[in-house]
């Protein structure tokens, strides 16, 4: 039970910052996006 709570919460966690990734590279204008990569 614990297992599956904990991974439930990095799961969660995850898709959080792929979230925010997500956002910031659709707000961002695209050529300031490419140039921190």
């Amino acid at each position: 039970m614990m297992w599956e709570l904990l991974q439930i919460t990095i799961l969660r966690t995850n898709s959080k910052i792929v979230g925010t990734h997500t956002c910031r590279k659709f707000f961002q204008p695209p050529n300031s996006r490419y140039l921190a990569t």
